[in-house]
């Protein structure tokens, strides 16, 4: 090897060893952020994003919210919509290498070539961060036309497959990772979204081996980002996501309704010993403020027993002492806070509620997080301040009882004495307990403790 060629050599392993660092140093803590699904479905607009980060900035930001996320429908014809986008074959738009492009309507910029650069730019101008929704797999048009993989001599019908299939959304044809050009196809996309100025990527409806091929094409296209995914393996591959994703969905899809807290009770005891820095089990977005106002995906109008009409463009069915279950749970696990409802029609409770300082640091900083007890009606969570000896404390009324005792026992946090109980969220004290701490609690109630030693 010539001196020249061992300089570039050691010049590559060295960039690529940065670029490792980088990367593992994503997510450090659970990512604070808005989705545009819950409000604004399949018909998310450029307008739509750019008021969204407009008000982050200005309102949450300070608090640590950076992530302002472009969920699915960006690739969608105007003939597509939240009702029918489950139909066969919908329409999308996408280039010569089979790559999705966004709708030129909703966002013009598109036509002069430059994607979606533009309102990454406008985002990032904010001191914000970007991201998008992609689907495994190739778009079902571009496998009819044939279209080539960029770079190379493959085209799409030889890497696609009639396996695999989502089997709730027909418009991508399942990926073959055993096939030459597979990969590519996935560095293609990756090229692609670094030369948007992507930071965040939520990739939907994944199986194993596309999980593995996303992590390598972020790890090729030279930018980092932070992966999020949906799907991945039936009974969870704890290794596989240590090793490639910095969150994972561990629950179905949560919309505002006691129904979906059970499964995001059950994800979170299921994967209690997972959470660590840069790897966050996902329990979804928060489905608080003005939802669905583009229309519904069914999902709770199904549950609830109601035509779709009946829960189009209204505020979350959540009541108040609901909503704040939701959050003493999201916050106690460490499970990423992603705003669902829309941002610039949230009333100043709700941002208070979103910007707690207080409930920020049980999701942020606390430690050795886990489930204390489980029965019908009650749950007990309990987490470490760290450094400080303090100890957190979330206790949930299942049920529909309407004032539900629960006792917090000294014993089973192994400390005692006299600790001084104070509510997270105001910060005001409730009281001073030796040996135990009890409260009553309304139906579907619950309560943000942190114990201090006296």
């Amino acid at each position: 090897m010539t001196t020249k060629n061992f300089i570039f050599f050691l010049f590559v392993l060295i960039t690529m060893n940065l670029f490792a660092q980088s990367a593992n140093k994503l997510a450090q803590t659970p990512p604070l952020g808005w989705n545009s699904w819950d409000c604004y479905g399949m018909v998310p607009t450029d307008a739509d994003m750019r008021k969204t980060a407009d008000y982050m900035a200005k309102n949450m930001k300070s608090a640590g919210y950076e992530y302002v996320v472009l969920d699915m429908g960006w690739d969608f014809k105007d003939t597509m919509n939240t009702y029918n986008f489950k139909m066969k074959n919908p329409d999308l738009w996408f280039d010569k290498y089979g790559r999705l492009t966004p709708n030129p309507g909703r966002f013009p910029y598109v036509k002069s070539g430059k994607g979606l650069k533009p309102l990454a730019d406008y985002i990032h101008s904010l001191g914000l961060k970007f991201g998008i929704h992609i689907q495994r797999g190739i778009p079902y048009q571009a496998v009819e036309q044939n279209t080539p993989i960029k770079g190379t001599k493959y085209t799409a019908k030889q890497i696609y497959t009639d396996s695999m299939q989502c089997v709730w959304y027909q418009g991508m044809k399942s990926i073959d990772m055993k096939k030459p050009g597979a990969q590519e196809y996935y560095n293609s996309l990756f090229e692609l979204y670094a030369e948007w100025e992507v930071d965040f990527v939520k990739a939907d409806d994944m199986r194993e081996a596309d999980v593995v091929a996303v992590s390598k094409a972020i790890k090729n296209c030279g930018r980092t980002m932070v992966l999020s995914i949906v799907g991945g393996s039936k009974n969870g591959s704890k290794l596989l996501y240590e090793n490639n994703v910095n969150m994972w969905r561990v629950s179905g899809d949560v919309w505002d309704d006691w129904f979906f807290m059970d499964r995001a009770f059950a994800a979170a005891r299921r994967w209690q010993k997972d959470v660590k820095p840069g790897h966050w089990p996902d329990l979804d977005m928060l489905p608080l403020g003005r939802l669905r106002i583009n229309g519904t995906d069914g999902i709770l109008a199904n549950v609830l027993r109601k035509e779709f009409v009946d829960v189009i463009d209204e505020n979350s069915r959540l009541n108040k002492d609901e909503q704040y279950s939701l959050m003493n749970l999201w916050a106690i696990f460490r499970t990423p806070l992603m705003m669902g409802g829309s941002l610039v029609d949230m009333d100043k409770e709700l941002l208070d509620m979103l910007t707690n300082k207080n409930m920020l640091a049980v999701n942020q900083y606390s430690i050795n997080n886990r489930e204390l007890r489980a029965t019908p009606t009650e749950v007990v969570w309990i987490a470490d301040e760290p450094g400080t000896g303090a100890k957190y404390a979330a206790v949930f009324n299942l049920s529909d009882k309407p004032s539900l005792p629960i006792n917090v026992n000294w014993c089973e946090l192994g400390i005692t004495g006299e600790f001084i109980v104070s509510d997270v969220w105001t910060g005001n004290n409730v009281g001073i307990f030796d040996n135990y701490f009890q409260s009553s609690y309304k139906p579907h109630a619950s309560g943000l403790y942190k114990l201090t030693k006296n």
